[in-house]
């Protein structure tokens, strides 16, 4: 027999003294004043305190490996392959196969915050499971609380010390599979994910070099007989605003104008959204772009965005972007519709001279010889498509990649790599500087669109108010349609290559969260790094 679920009561532990009995009395029913009672008593743990890292708002719990060992898989048609989910864990969904392991253990890894409750499911892979499944009641074993559901079975687990071992049968159908569990900390190491407020070393070593370039630069522009002392100049940041390639060109131009007044060289930040980071992008892939005179560069870049538009989209190019996509889901990547995007400003701007890295940037920076980028996204929570107040600013330099909101940056290079708890789990090569830009642009922008539009016949899916439909009359623009009636352009062969291989594609751009596992403080809210803001400002990414 199971016990009717009545109601759900939550109680701050956080109210109660240690070592005191303290009795709650919980209302349970507004109407009916039904009371519940509840004696409390916090005492000293004789376990060891588990290892905790904090920076005030993030918390990373400590890291640990469960192992799950596999015996008597069943051996049945009716269920060739079995997944094994461990709610919250990493890697959740696992797959083992009786075909591949008919006679031996099968063991697979999984990383869990062991302070945490957890549940295992062990159900057969979809499409490969009988008809013959029965539902059993709930029972004790060894701790853990089994849970049999029509398809598969599942078990609880309350928070588990370091070094258990469990062992469990659960029924799978009509067959039953051997489970055995242990837990063990790994080694005790540094986090890969820096939790600080501060900037990092490396941006520390670099601005001891800046300091003094823009002495001199100071002591150039302002005609002084001595530069004056490094450690008291002051710190000047370019904003760049964003909006395509009028922002490009807007920053391009701010840029030579700083550098006839000799005043680019007292810069020591430049930053930039959508539009600005297609100029920033190209100034630093030379490690003297500064000391260059720009007005060469900015006839490179004029040249580039003056093609015909029609050849970002031409069949050689989505054959390119095809290309580069698949390399990237092949290396463990993510792949959305934003890295073609990517792609297609790489060659808009620097034609078929592919871009390098993030990380390669450092060596623009090894002397203090040019002000250091801060490209900037919007970090947004699944399906948030519109501005709100929930969405947060994540920063990107040739060091680091973080959300100065939670104190919490990963190494520029390992960027997309698997995190969980702080500590990197699946490391990827780094995604190339191009796919970068995607994230960095607004995918809607109307320059984009518009060459999609003009280039495939039709308005993509994404451009508002049109619903994936797209029509050149100007003599039907302004006449109410008939009931029923749709006005569909022809569609290119441009346009067939791409919807197939973009098909299903998510629209915005997915990386592994490096903040994965990691929790609030319970007091985030009271540190002073911790800022919110209460907007976007006057653009939405």
């Amino acid at each position: 027999m199971r016990d009717d679920h009545i109601t759900t009561v939550l109680f701050d532990i956080d109210n109660l003294t240690l070592e005191k009995k303290e009795k709650k009395c919980f209302i349970l029913n507004d109407t009916t004043k039904d009371e519940l009672w509840v004696e409390f008593e916090i005492t000293n743990s004789s376990e060891v305190p588990s290892p905790i890292m904090t920076n005030g708002v993030l918390v990373a719990g400590p890291f640990c490996e469960l192992m799950v060992g596999v015996d008597k898989f069943p051996h049945t048609e009716a269920i060739r392959n079995m997944v094994l989910n461990l709610k919250g864990a990493f890697k959740e969904d696992q797959v083992i196969s009786n075909e591949d392991y008919p006679k031996f253990k099968k063991t697979l890894h999984f990383y869990i915050n062991r302070n945490l409750e957890t549940e295992l499911f062990l159900t057969p892979e979809s499409g490969m499971y009988s008809e013959n499944f029965v539902q059993t009641e709930t029972n004790q074993v060894d701790g853990a609380n089994p849970k049999y559901e029509d398809i598969g079975s599942s078990i609880a687990f309350k928070p588990l010390p370091a070094k258990q071992q469990i062992t469990v049968s659960l029924p799978l159908g009509l067959e039953k599979v051997d489970v055995e569990l242990n837990t063990d900390d790994c080694v005790a190491k540094d986090l890969d994910v820096r939790l600080g407020f501060d900037i990092s070393t490396e941006e520390n070593n670099f601005l001891v070099q800046r300091r003094k370039v823009v002495s001199q630069a100071l002591q150039r522009a302002l005609k002084l007989t001595s530069p004056p002392e490094p450690s008291k100049v002051p710190v000047v940041a370019v904003v760049c605003s964003g909006g395509g390639s009028r922002a490009m060109t807007g920053t391009y131009g701010s840029l030579r104008g700083l550098q006839k007044l000799q005043l680019l060289d007292a810069v020591t930040y430049i930053t930039g959204v959508s539009g600005s980071t297609w100029a920033l992008s190209n100034l630093y892939g030379d490690p003297n772009w500064s000391k260059t005179d720009l007005v060469k560069i900015i006839e490179s870049a004029k040249k580039e965005i003056s093609k015909s538009t029609f050849s970002i989209f031409s069949l050689e190019q989505l054959r390119y972007y095809k290309e580069k996509m698949k390399e990237k889901e092949k290396e463990g990547h993510f792949v959305s519709l934003i890295d073609m995007w990517g792609l297609a400003i790489e060659y808009l701007i620097q034609g078929k001279n592919p871009m390098g890295t993030l990380s390669e940037m450092q060596k623009t920076l090894s002397e203090g010889q040019n002000p250091l980028p801060i490209f900037t996204a919007v970090n947004m929570k699944d399906g948030k498509t519109e501005c709100t107040t929930e969405a947060e600013w994540c920063e990107f330099t040739p060091y680091e990649v973080g959300i100065s909101k939670y104190g919490a940056f990963v190494p520029a290079q390992n960027f997309g790599s698997g995190y969980y708890l702080g500590h990197m789990v699946k490391k990827l090569p780094e995604t190339r500087l191009s796919f970068l830009l995607g994230i960095w642009s607004n995918v809607f922008s109307l320059n984009l669109t518009k060459i999609w539009g003009l280039t495939t016949g039709i308005a993509p899916s994404w451009a508002p108010g049109t619903g994936g439909e797209a029509s050149d009359s100007k003599d039907t623009a302004n006449k109410e349609k008939s009931p029923g009636m749709s006005l569909i352009s022809p569609v290119t062969e441009t346009a067939k290559m791409l919807s197939g291989f973009m098909n299903s594609r998510p629209i915005i751009s997915q990386m592994f969260n490096f903040l994965r596992g990691l929790q609030l403080h319970r007091d985030y809210n009271e540190n002073s790094g911790f800022i919110t803001g209460k907007g976007l400002g006057h653009k939405c990414y």
